[in-house]
């Protein structure tokens, strides 16, 4: 019975559990990490499920040959509640991305956009993070992994 419950039970759990991630974690499954702000929605997607929206970078911490230079399009899953729609979002945040035809979907959910503001990182939702901490600690902890990484 107890077997049964919880073999029941495991979809659920291992949903749960994906969505729990460390930083270190986040940074090694993330092709392009990137700090900067949304411009604009891009209606005309390709992706067939929502739309994409345009992402400035000001620095790429990680896959600069991925990003290129200039604007990212992020994909834009607004229907499902485990993603942000990101065409809401304004300001600043860093963002962890994996690449897919032709936009960056995030790399964790709502894990994978972090909000900055005031020279501080709302990481609270990153396993063993603050809830806020420095932009500037943030940052130099995220290129360091990036190198142990390489």
């Amino acid at each position: 019975m107890l077997t049964a419950a919880l073999i029941s039970l495991s979809p659920v759990l291992t949903s749960a559990m994906m969505m729990i991630v460390t930083l270190e974690e986040l940074v090694k499954e993330s092709e392009v990490i990137a700090i900067g702000h949304v411009l604009a929605r891009n209606d005309a997607s390709t992706e067939g499920r929502g739309d994409t929206v345009l992402f400035q970078p000001d620095a790429v911490l990680k896959g600069k040959d991925l990003a290129g230079r200039g604007e990212l399009p992020l994909c834009n899953p607004s229907g499902n509640s485990e993603w942000p729609d990101l065409g809401k979002i304004r300001g600043e945040y860093l963002v962890f991305l994996v690449t897919k035809n032709t936009c960056f979907p995030l790399a964790h959910g709502y894990r994978a956009v972090v909000r900055t503001s005031n020279g501080q990182a709302a990481t609270g939702a990153i396993e063993g993070e603050p809830k806020k901490q420095s932009v500037e600690r943030f940052l130099r902890t995220i290129r360091l992994l990036v190198k142990k990484q390489g």
